[in-house]
């Protein structure tokens, strides 16, 4: 098999198997400890959606949960963006944003370390739909940051 070929496999697969997908049910969140983190956005150009739910614990996304509609593209990157990201602290969670986003607009090449992403290589040539690859990834760093203010507010109460 072609390496474009593999790579639309990862895509299809994790648009018709995503993982992560749902919500996380509130009984595992006790808010002030593991608060219940919530962000959403919508392209609507093409009219992708997509809805994120994340836990944070000691710094780390402990547990993170997608919904959404939309194109092929946008649905197996929130996906592959759900296993990338669960256990890792939020400083590097933003990085590995950034860096795909850098990616993505061609600032910077793929590297084997990106794992599924590397399916994306093939989308990046394509402007009308980086912004479909990209919209969980921005959702999610949107949502980070809310997170992030409210615990600033909290420590200033």
């Amino acid at each position: 098999m072609e390496l474009k070929e593999l790579y639309k496999e990862v895509i299809l697969d994790h648009y018709q198997n995503p993982r992560n997908y749902g919500e996380i049910p509130y009984a595992y969140s006790s808010e002030g400890i593991n608060p219940l983190c919530k962000s959403e956005g919508e392209n609507p150009i093409c009219g992708d959606a997509i809805y994120i739910q994340f836990l944070v614990k000691d710094n780390r996304l402990e547990d993170i949960r997608f919904t959404g509609t939309g194109c092929t593209i946008s649905q197996a990157s929130a996906s592959i963006m759900t296993e990338l990201v669960k256990g890792k602290s939020l400083e590097d969670v933003k990085t590995l944003i950034i860096r795909f986003k850098r990616i993505m607009e061609g600032e910077e090449d793929f590297t084997e370390d990106l794992g599924d992403l590397l399916a994306f290589e093939g989308v990046r040539k394509l402007p009308a739909r980086i912004k479909c690859a990209l919209l969980a990834w921005e959702v999610l760093l949107e949502g980070i940051k809310k997170y992030l203010e409210r615990q600033v507010e909290r420590v200033n109460v």
